[in-house]
């Protein structure tokens, strides 16, 4: 399917008055309820984002026009045609549901599994290059102290948090947080999650959408995340550890 697709909307650039602040590397495709290539904005059911994140790679995300995330595929060439870095797919809610690498059409290093709507890891794999090298399944074992996926924590005895702590990130997002015009004109709300890493030093780095509500709303809370301070390190065993943080961003009409 997908590659039916792309053969189909690569023609069919849309200049959308929603996406008036997207970067000129942004393109945007609208599909009918059968994924077929449309004009007309009244009878979209899906979207498709396509943005240029280096010279290397280039990133389709798929979603339902009004709802939430479908995938996220990333390809060496504008044309989609060399599969090569992150992958994400999302259940019919919007959650994550898997994500990874791929290298040249295969995948490579970790790929995580989540359960529905807990986000709780029940599965990873780690692929060297297409070949399977590692499985740990967390279903068959016992909840231990700590969770250690891909060299960063998931449970610590003190967790990273916004500086300030909750009344401060409340502030931040009061000064911050704009409500998208796309989602104002759909009148959708709802409550995005961001899955990212706190390093060391309180930098965030890989955020990726864990509980997706709609492309605009999804993009602000990146970019919240993204621009956000310093955080707060987590601590294990008296010393600081990188480790994962899931925040949630709230959109609510007035």
């Amino acid at each position: 399917m997908v590659m039916n697709i792309k053969t189909v909307i690569l023609p069919l650039l849309l200049t959308l008055g929603s996406f008036s602040q997207a970067q000129q590397t942004d393109s945007y495709y609208i599909f009918d309820g059968n994924w077929n290539a449309i004009k007309n904005i009244n009878r979209a059911k899906f979207l498709i984002h396509t943005a240029k994140v280096n010279d290397t790679c280039w990133q389709w995300e798929y979603y339902n026009f009004k709802g939430p995330l479908i995938k996220i595929e990333s390809y060496r060439d504008a044309d989609g045609k060399v599969p090569n870095g992150f992958f994400a797919y999302y259940n019919n809610a919007g959650y994550l549901d898997s994500c990874g690498y791929v290298v040249n059409q295969r995948k490579d290093r970790l790929w995580t599994y989540f359960q529905g709507d807990s986000g709780k890891v029940y599965l990873t794999q780690t692929f060297v290059y297409g070949k399977l090298v590692k499985s740990e399944d967390y279903r068959t074992k016992r909840e231990p102290k700590e969770e250690i996926v891909d060299n960063t924590l998931s449970k610590v005895e003190v967790e990273s948090e916004f500086p300030g702590g909750a009344k401060a990130w409340q502030s931040y997002l009061t000064k911050n947080l704009n409500y998208p015009q796309r989602a104002v004109d759909l009148k959708i709300d709802g409550t995005v999650w961001i899955l990212f890493i706190v390093d060391t030093e309180g930098k965030i780095t890989e955020p990726v959408v864990a509980k997706s509500a709609e492309f605009s709303m999804d993009q602000e809370s990146l970019r919240m995340i993204r621009n956000s301070p310093l955080w707060t390190p987590a601590f294990q065993n008296g010393r600081k550890v990188k480790s994962y943080k899931k925040q949630p961003l709230v959109f609510r009409f007035e």
